[in-house]
């Protein structure tokens, strides 16, 4: 809550974009949304990547707006557990963050738009897009989106060697007959330690790594840097690793 107070209260410089919040089953969630938004075109809704935020987008926010005849509305939020929205213990899987996209759409834009997303925060605007349908999402724009890209023939030998999709398999059967492996999680206890050493060890590498995964035009990764690694110390921030794990 004083984080969010912080965010509301400070001054911005930004002449395009305003933080604002909302409350997702409870849990404060910080997002951008156009200062002036005149509904001239169908808005662009951004999702982030892994461990980034909606700050990410404030320059395309920016580009999109300034020197247009008809600027293009921007609106972009953080997922729970990243950036400055609440990082609760929960299990946050990828439905969790698919449902907060959608009810993002609903509730905040509250209108059609077109959904984009940035690394795995592709995977989410192609599911939520599944839900919402072509009415409300009016099209999609992949970014370095999250996943492997195969043709047909692949995905087919792919689905033949492993005896199909998971909902192929579970119809015709349970346990060895669906040939579906035993699940079997480590300890709670194991998995908070190890999400909690492997952020440990990640955060004085996290420029290194940027600059590693955007070697185009390095020198723009400070921002973010800073701005991930604060994020990463918020209390339970190493419970997502825990989940994506």
């Amino acid at each position: 809550r004083l984080l969010a107070l912080f965010d509301l209260t400070a001054r911005k410089t930004e002449k395009v974009s305003k933080v604002a919040y909302f409350r997702w089953r409870g849990y404060l969630c910080r997002y951008i949304r156009p200062i002036e938004d005149h509904n001239s075109l169908p808005p662009l809704v951004a999702v982030h990547g892994f461990a980034a935020s909606c700050m990410q987008f404030t320059g395309l926010a920016n580009a999109l707006h300034l020197g247009r005849n008809h600027p293009m509305p921007v609106y972009a939020l953080d997922l729970i557990g990243f950036g400055h929205a609440e990082k609760p213990p929960l299990s946050i899987t990828q439905y969790v963050w698919e449902q907060c996209v959608k009810d993002f759409l609903l509730g905040i834009v509250g209108r059609p738009a077109v959904l984009m997303g940035n690394s795995i925060g592709g995977y989410m605007v192609q599911s939520a897009a599944a839900f919402l349908g072509p009415q409300l999402c009016l099209g999609i724009v992949l970014l370095n989106s999250a996943g492997p890209l195969f043709s047909m023939e692949e995905y087919e030998q792919l689905l033949e060697s492993g005896g199909g999709t998971v909902l192929e398999r579970m119809r015709r059967g349970f346990g060895e007959e669906a040939q579906l492996p035993k699940y079997a999680p480590p300890p709670q206890w194991l998995v908070d330690f190890g999400a909690w050493f492997l952020l440990s060890g990640l955060q004085p590498r996290i420029e290194g790594i940027l600059k590693s995964l955007y070697p185009s035009n390095p020198n723009s990764v400070g921002d973010l840097a800073v701005e991930i690694l604060r994020d990463s110390k918020d209390p339970f921030a190493s419970n997502v690793i825990g989940c994506f794990s």
